[in-house]
């Protein structure tokens, strides 16, 4: 992103970007590294820990999908208590739990076997829920929600973390993929891909 590398340290909960010149230097470490002379200068060394394994340090690469899905009307329902419970379990795992320890959570949530049904149906139904509960631009809560829903019923999507730069943004949203779940392909195309949870 240009010519800049940046980071999302699940750990430490941020974001951080190193500059075009020490990018460069990252990116040739990672593509050829010398064990021999390996040396890396103060602001990339600690993002390196030597290993023997195959190298497997690649940026993202994902394709945001072009089609989005519309929120459907509807009433309350059975549907509603599950959305609304998904939100409250968001909600709480926002309050309770580091980053990394939710993106684990979200990740190993799953229903009893995945449908191959309409993913799109029921993403409407979710994004209904805008009715109901306050709308809000805390793009993690919904993510969260949406993916805790979505397993619930039987469905798998991708978290994706994204960014711009000057001036910097971030934002969440997830997909299958071929559709947007839960976000516009006119805002999620403004942002950079550089984490994607599934």
């Amino acid at each position: 992103m240009d010519d800049r590398l940046v980071f999302l340290d699940i750990l430490a909960d941020r974001y951080f970007a190193l500059s075009a010149a020490s990018s460069m230097r990252f990116m040739g470490l990672v593509d050829e590294p010398d064990r021999a002379s390996f040396d890396p200068e103060p602001e990339i060394a600690g993002l390196f820990e030597l290993y023997d394994g195959p190298n497997d340090v690649a940026p993202t690469t994902i394709c945001v999908p072009q089609l989005d899905v519309m929120p459907r009307r509807a009433g309350f329902s059975i549907t509603s208590l599950s959305i609304l419970s998904a939100h409250a379990s968001a909600w709480l795992m926002l309050r309770t739990l580091p980053l990394h320890k939710m993106l684990r959570h979200v990740s190993r949530t799953s229903a009893h076997r995945y449908k191959d049904g309409d993913i799109a149906q029921c993403a409407a139904a979710f994004r209904a829920s805008d009715a109901i509960v306050a709308r809000t631009d805390r793009c993690l809560l919904k993510a969260i929600a949406m993916s805790l829903y979505l397993r619930r019923s039987g469905f798998r999507a991708q978290m994706v973390f994204g960014v711009t730069l000057d001036p910097f943004r971030a934002h969440c949203w997830l997909q299958s993929d071929t559709l947007l779940l839960n976000e516009s392909y006119d805002i999620a195309r403004g942002f950079t891909p550089i984490l994607v949870v599934r």
